[in-house]
């Protein structure tokens, strides 16, 4: 086993260099992030290709959202009003952000709070990623690293701009402190590794493909990091069983989310995403452009992709020469997840789990992380040797402009229609959260509107819906949380059909009876039968058990987490 000195190797700065750094340099980092807010909530969320999934997804949670329904699973505005349980589903978190971000902008728009929204997440990025990186480099170094991860060309150009991947924004904050854990973790201890379980429980909860990228990341990482190191095999089997221990810890935290997502999945229709648009081996590098769905995305990725490969070969070389194993190790790491996301893996792609991310340029995530903590690295290097003249800068821009030119353009043309163009979206949530019953009849529906606008058949099929519900149940108040309420007193006979989407979760009362409720089969929305007497009714949808599960199952996870610092604060794991 390494000594200390050893497991830091020779390129982390002294304490006292750090120190050094002037308080008026970080009060220009705070006026800076200020200048940065104030510009993206006024360029307002931009028109990238999922913003119709997420401003009414911001909209109908934050109208939810309240101390009495902390987490809002079901948003009674979806689809017309007929309500959609996409949170059951969906990772929330970058939604609670996006709801306190009300708070600090009551006059704006739902866009401009949005993007507020994911300034602050931009910002939170670049600090998560100084904490890593301050720790291997000079404060200078750190902050200019920082800036350049905050706007990363797939970060703010790819994910932001082009495809508004909230949930790949929200994962660029956990992800340096991952690999913080990560690093602590095989150095066989320190209090950065107990800042890994949290993290891996924020990515699981931003966004789970990410998190399940990064558990392949992990394991083309290890062997390389073992094999530089020359760790002897019982003492790679140790690291490696301690570092499963606390993904598994970060996995319970994430439990209140996780486990109804995945036990209910099959009471919605996941069959909607699979089309041949996110058949992964269609997106990976090599195909032909006839196949790819995107030639825009998958140029824009490429691009990105290969200037950072040709620069990790010179890193690779570079870090090699310095004999500093941790950059090696990552350089190493990040080739392989290169050709990992070429058609040389087409048959993992095809047979295994990863499939389920769907884009394999998703790995880009993780490319990034360690490009940059490595393009970091050389600049505190070259800052320690009095090399860093012009010629750095010229590189650093250099690296810059070629990765982001694949999606400059098209990030410009978004940015602008957001800046510019008031549009409402139809306050729609993702088809693959809709019940089986309403999918069904909402196809059906579109299928008899002649149009070629995909969107429009869809809002004037939900139209149609909407009216083919009962006009005498009228709701007596706003919708909030999980219930709704109808006066029916209007209404003749004993069964009525609400505007409301079906879902076999649902329950009806009239007071506090239960009434029989279905399907109308015809409609896709409920169906309640009632007594002749009754004036009011109210559709609900009770905690279920697999909610209860994941609530005890995070407990789990906190308890073991706190009762490992506390008893065990000094030792390995």
């Amino acid at each position: 086993m390494r000594n200390e000195n050893e497991n830091r190797n020779n390129f982390i700065f002294s304490t006292s260099t750090k120190k050094n750094m002037s308080k008026i340099s970080y009060l220009y980092v705070f006026c800076a992030c200020i200048l940065f807010l104030i510009f993206v909530a006024r360029l307002g969320t931009p028109y990238g290709y999922s913003v119709i999934f997420n401003l009414p997804w911001h909209i109908g949670f934050s109208k939810v959202h309240s101390i009495e329904n902390i987490y809002p699973r079901y948003i009674p505005n979806l689809w017309g009003g007929l309500g959609g349980f996409d949170f059951f589903f969906y990772a929330p978190l970058p939604f609670f952000l996006s709801s306190i971000a009300n708070v600090f902008c009551e006059p704006c728009t739902p866009s401009e709070v949005f993007a507020l929204a994911g300034g602050m997440l931009f910002i939170a990025s670049g600090v998560t990623f100084y904490i890593l990186v301050v720790r291997y480099a000079d404060p200078v170094s750190a902050i200019l690293g920082a800036a350049i991860y905050t706007v990363g060309p797939y970060h703010f150009f790819g994910d932001w701009l082009h495809r508004q991947a909230v949930g790949e924004v929200t994962a660029y904050v956990f992800t340096p402190l991952l690999l913080l854990g990560l690093i602590a973790i095989l150095n066989g201890g320190g209090n950065a590794r107990w800042i890994f379980a949290p993290a891996f429980a924020g990515l699981m909860m931003s966004h789970i493909p990410s998190a399940l990228l990064f558990v392949h990341f992990v394991l083309f990482f290890l062997p390389t990091y073992f094999l530089f190191n020359k760790i002897q095999l019982k003492a790679c089997i140790k690291q490696s069983i301690l570092l499963l221990a606390h993904l598994l810890i970060g996995a319970l935290l994430s439990g209140v989310y996780v486990v109804p997502a995945i036990s209910l999945i099959g009471d919605v229709s996941p069959g909607k995403l699979y089309l041949p648009y996110f058949n992964s081996t269609r997106w990976l590098f090599g195909r032909s452009l006839s196949v790819v769905p995107n030639p825009l995305t998958f140029v824009g990725t490429l691009v990105i992709t290969v200037t950072y490969g040709i620069f990790l070969f010179y890193f690779s070389i570079y870090f090699r020469k310095n004999r500093d194993v941790l950059l090696l190790s990552l350089c190493i790491s990040s080739i392989i997840i290169i050709l990992f996301m070429t058609v040389i893996s087409y048959p993992i792609w095809e047979f295994w789990i990863i499939r389920r991310v769907q884009f394999p340029f998703r790995f880009i995530v993780f490319l990034e992380l360690n490009f940059l903590f490595l393009l970091t690295n050389w600049i505190a290097k070259q800052r320690s040797e009095g090399c860093f003249r012009l010629k750095s800068f010229i590189v650093v821009g250099l690296i810059f402009a070629c990765a982001s030119s694949g999606f400059i353009f098209r990030g410009a043309q978004t940015a602008y229609a957001g800046l510019t163009t008031q549009v409402s979206l139809p306050n729609r949530g993702a088809p693959e959260y809709l019940s089986p019953e309403f999918s069904s009849r909402l196809d059906l529906e579109r299928g008899a509107i002649r149009s070629n606008d995909p969107s429009k058949s869809t809002e004037t099929a939900i139209n149609k819906i909407v009216a083919s519900a009962d006009g005498c149940a009228k709701e007596i108040s706003r919708p909030s949380g999980r219930s709704r309420e109808f006066d029916i007193s209007g209404c003749k006979g004993t069964a009525v059909t609400l505007p409301v989407q079906f879902w076999r979760h649902f329950q009806v009362t009239v007071g506090a009876d239960a009434v029989p409720a279905r399907v109308s089969s015809d409609r896709g929305l409920i169906r309640a039968e009632y007594p002749a007497s009754a004036k009011t009714l109210k559709a609900y949808i009770p905690i279920l058990e697999f909610e209860r599960y994941g609530k005890i199952v995070s407990m789990i996870g906190v308890s073991i987490f706190f009762s490992l610092i506390i008893m065990k604060r000094n030792s390995p794991i």
